[in-house]
């Protein structure tokens, strides 16, 4: 994979921001001179024809789309494939020659005298086309060499199929054999037509399967598709792009286009509304290739040496080991940005990234156009090293490795970072702390040794608790420290990250994520070498998972519905717990006979609720005097869960 040389793109458009620690600069990088196609390493079904901007392979009736693809002559394979940027056509022929001239666009190359052997019964060969993913097929159509004559004087269009059965996939649905699930578009015994043409309703294919029926000799000069509208799904990335030094990164922007092409005219248009969706991941990296490349050095003990890109590419193919992706020095691709203005979850500063963008359309006739892709960078970065870990304060050193609480109950945590502020690095003054739920501030903790032993209590400018975080102001860091910041939450899923990022307010710089220290674990590197979890996830509990429902409080037990302000409704405070998603919350209220006389219902997520019955039944009358049953109830996809209470009506 080749890396894109240094600074490539890069626009300077927004201000020196000054720091006794030296210039630093908030920069746009965008797409070097609009040229997408320039800058790609891998595209699958991208059309680069507008200028400034990649859109969804899209086509007109009149399109071969033979001729967008990038074709390699392959063997017959079996089992589901990933969809892939290069297409793929094999026959079942036992002598293998290349397919190629069948799709290469020009009528006079063909397969020439290989299916022309006198005496053999051709009847049984097949053809395979594999589009590498999902293309609008309407037309096929398939032809020998019609001009020339053989060497006998027979013209070449004479030797042509007679009789073929034409069938597609769409290459999502596989058969017991493994083998993709055909339909037959059409079936002809024999027929007079130097070319064949069969045509069926414009659909979403990726194989496409021609069997010869007849046994005469015959030659292929070219195998045709055509089709209208957009294909399902279209995948650009990136070259790997060298920034020239460290960067931290900020908020991803682009335009976006909807096209819809018109079935009855098939003229293409810009509209507001269509069938279609785009996002774009990022990752980074520490060097310039995200792959390892091995050489077989010893083949008899299966022994491999790591080598460069270049070097692989030069060695030949029996020495060849292989490849796989660093997970040391590269991140993985970040989730998806799904609208103008997110900023990546990905480690920096890094020197080198890499960018893909995923379209697609769940309609034949919608397209989707990206253009105007800007990223807002920063350089130099805040600190050079920048590494957290995550621990009980009472438990630095878990047996299992991980921090782990009890779901839905308040924990002490202690998050300790190093912070290395080097030579033009800006520094930093504060830290947010993203949390599940609202945090509570216990105290903040500054030294300088790799232990912490040296470590003083330090007191925040200023504290911010929010439902989503802890925020934390404090004097300036332009030196190497360690912080340890204690404060209590709650954790409501099996698994969470406690992300944060540091930023310097006076300068409006971007911030810079807080990374876990990278393997293998050295001192130099360790945020504090009292804590053995070396993470930013904490787990729940073994004991504790399966709890979704915790009731925090029920008051009061007796209500008086009168209108005066005491005790006129009863409260129930509860949390949910282990959701991925809302979920249907109920509040039910019943006599001891069992009738029902209230109830509500509401959507709700995990977190902290409250359920509120103000003594009224289900047409808003107070209820009389007595006692009832009220339940709460949260229905889950495999179970309900519930909590019940007592309460009694008095006036």
């Amino acid at each position: 994979m080749r890396a894109l040389g240094p600074l490539a793109g890069i626009a300077i458009f927004v201000l020196a921001l000054c720091s006794t620690h030296g210039s630093a600069q908030v920069t746009r990088w965008e797409i070097p001179g609009g040229n997408w196609q320039s800058l790609s390493d891998e595209s699958k079904a991208i059309d680069f024809g507008v200028s400034g901007a990649i859109q969804i392979a899209g086509f007109e009736p009149t399109d071969n789309i033979t001729q967008s693809l990038p074709w390699e002559s392959a063997q017959p394979s079996t089992g589901f494939i990933l969809e892939r940027s290069t297409a793929n056509i094999w026959n079942n022929y036992p002598v293998k020659e290349s397919d190629l001239p069948i799709v290469d666009g020009d009528p006079t190359t063909s397969t020439e005298d290989r299916f022309k052997r006198f005496g053999a019964n051709q009847t049984g060969r097949r053809f395979t086309l594999d589009l590498g993913s999902r293309f609008p097929v309407s037309r096929v159509a398939f032809y020998p060499r019609l001009q020339g004559v053989n060497s006998s004087g027979v013209p070449l269009h004479e030797d042509y199929i007679r009789g073929y059965e034409l069938s597609t996939s769409n290459g999502l649905e596989y058969g017991e054999d493994n083998q993709p699930i055909f339909q037959v578009m059409e079936r002809v015994t024999f027929t007079r037509d130097s070319v064949a043409v069969v045509e069926f309703p414009n659909q979403f294919t990726r194989f496409v399967l021609l069997r010869v029926l007849a046994k005469n000799p015959f030659e292929l000069a070219e195998i045709e598709l055509y089709g209208s509208g957009f294909v399902p799904r279209a995948e650009y990335v990136s070259q790997v792009i060298d920034l020239g030094a460290p960067t931290n990164f900020g908020a991803f922007t682009w335009d976006t286009v909807k096209l819809r092409v018109d079935e009855a005219t098939n003229v293409l248009a810009e509209v507001q509304k269509a069938d279609v969706e785009a996002s774009i991941q990022v990752r980074t990296g520490s060097d310039a290739t995200p792959q390892i490349f091995y050489e077989i050095t010893n083949r008899f003990l299966n022994e491999l040496g790591i080598v460069s890109e270049s070097e692989y590419n030069s060695l030949s193919a029996d020495v060849r080991g292989g490849f796989e992706d660093d997970q040391v020095n590269w991140s993985r691709w970040s989730g998806p940005l799904e609208s103008p203005g997110q900023v990546p979850d990905v480690p920096s500063p890094r020197q080198w990234f890499q960018f893909r963008v995923n379209l697609s359309s769940s309609s034949i006739t919608d397209g989707i156009r990206i253009n105007n892709l800007a990223i807002e960078m920063a350089s130099p970065a805040l600190a050079s090293r920048l590494f957290g870990e995550i621990s009980l304060v009472d438990e630095p050193e878990p047996a299992g490795g991980f921090a782990s609480v009890p779901v839905g109950v308040l924990s002490r945590f202690a998050y300790d970072l190093l912070v290395d502020v080097q030579g033009r690095d800006k520094g930093i003054d504060g830290i947010v702390i993203s949390t599940p739920t609202m945090p509570r501030f216990n105290s903040l903790l500054i030294g300088e040794s790799v232990d912490n032993a040296d470590e003083v209590q330090l007191q925040p400018e200023d504290i911010i608790e929010a439902a989503d975080g802890l925020t934390l102001h404090f004097p300036e860091i332009t030196e190497r420290k360690s912080l340890r910041v204690i404060f209590d939450a709650e954790v409501l899923v099996q698994s969470t990250f406690f992300d944060a990022k540091v930023f310097r307010q006076a300068g409006g710089e971007l911030p810079q994520p807080v990374l876990p220290p990278p393997r293998p674990i050295v001192n130099f590197n360790d945020p504090n070498q009292q804590v053995s979890t070396n993470k930013l996830q904490v787990l729940t509990t073994e004991a504790s998972r399966h709890d979704i429902l915790n009731i925090e409080g029920n008051e009061p037990l007796v209500i008086t519905p009168n209108g005066d302000g005491r005790n006129d409704a009863l409260t129930v405070s509860y949390s949910l717990t282990q959701l991925l998603n809302a979920v249907p919350n109920g509040v039910e209220v019943y006599t001891l006979g069992g009738d029902l006389v209230h109830a509500f219902r509401e959507d709700r997520g995990r977190g902290s609720h409250m359920a509120m019955w103000d003594g009224t039944d289900l047409s808003g009358k107070v209820v009389p005097v007595g006692i009832y049953i009220v339940r709460i109830v949260i229905e889950g996809g495999v179970k309900d869960v519930g909590h019940t209470r007592i309460v009694s009506v008095v006036y």
